[in-house]
């Protein structure tokens, strides 16, 4: 969906709502010539599109919006822990990790309602949704926590390294640790069973069915892995700084922080397409239709980029 590579912000403690918030008038979309741009919030840190909304968490102000794709409408907002950023979907609910307040926020994904924050490991980065459960990417504690959806209970799966970035793919969960390893875990069984060497240090991640894209956002690269095989199939180099990335139609898109623009990375590792996208960090993406939500962390804006 922050966190990564960004400053250690201490924010308020963690909250625990159970009604969304109040939401005012939302702001006219503006035209611009890299795409539409709506404004959000302070630092928009995570986009995803679930539940028939697109959902914006707001670093800066520890909440969560749910907006409707065409009208661009905000439909509700809920307070969550502080510092929110990643946000995966799974059991009618978005699932919210919390940096600073080392917690995961479950919202309902229907009406917007905050229902509950759970405790997971030091600074979760990431989140996803696999075999019942939401997983917290826990970078402090080289961990990832598991949130069994139906109970509530949490365990712990230790995987090593500075957990950032998570896959599902294929049967498996797939874990970026700051390692020149791709990390591997069985979502159903909770145990590591292998890891695939990148030759990149992976950082953060985009998936479909079958590949796993991850990138080393110091060095400027992308390396694709076949979940099918466990093998990495090509390596692109994209230059600047890609961050946390979505997968459609076969290309893996990535914002890139340093030249405010997107790369898409073919299921080859061959680089197919760049576009200006004119914000100052884009930080983390998701495709809505044939489009691409961008936010800008240094701002209050998301860019919606075409990708026709």
């Amino acid at each position: 969906m922050l966190r990564r590579f960004l400053p250690l912000l201490l924010l308020a403690a963690c909250s625990s709502p159970t009604h969304p918030r109040a939401t005012p008038p939302t702001p006219s979309p503006t035209p611009t010539p890299e795409g539409v741009e709506i404004t959000v919030g302070s630092k928009p840190c995570g986009v995803l599109s679930a539940g028939g909304a697109v959902w914006v968490s707001l670093y800066g102000t520890s909440e969560v919006l749910r907006i409707d794709p065409l009208s661009h409408r905000v439909l509700s907002k809920a307070d969550t822990g502080s510092a929110p950023c990643g946000m995966a979907f799974g059991a009618g609910s978005v699932w919210v990790e919390d940096y600073s307040g080392n917690a995961l926020t479950r919202v309902d994904a229907t009406t917007g309602r905050a229902l509950r924050d759970y405790p997971v490991g030091g600074a979760p980065y990431d989140v996803a949704f696999a075999a019942g459960a939401a997983w917290s990417t826990d970078y402090n504690d080289g961990t990832l926590t598991r949130v069994d959806a139906r109970t509530g209970r949490t365990s712990k799966v230790k995987v090593g390294g500075t957990p950032t970035g998570i896959a599902p793919s294929g049967p498996d969960l797939w874990v970026a640790t700051g390692t020149t390893d791709l990390i591997r875990v069985d979502p159903a069984t909770s145990r590591l069973v292998g890891r695939v060497p990148l030759g990149i240090k992976a950082t953060w991640t985009a998936y479909d069915d079958h590949h796993v894209w991850v990138s080393d956002t110091a060095a400027g690269r992308v390396a694709v892995v076949d979940t099918r095989t466990n093998h990495v199939v090509g390596t692109a180099d994209t230059g600047g700084r890609p961050a946390d990335g979505d997968a459609v139609g076969g290309v893996a898109w990535f914002p890139d922080r340093a030249a405010g623009s997107v790369v898409g990375v073919d299921a080859t590792g061959q680089v197919v397409g760049r576009r200006a996208v004119g914000l100052n960090d884009p930080f983390v993406l998701d495709s809505v239709g044939s489009t691409l939500w961008v936010g800008d962390f240094a701002g209050t804006t998301v860019r919606i980029v075409p990708l026709s």
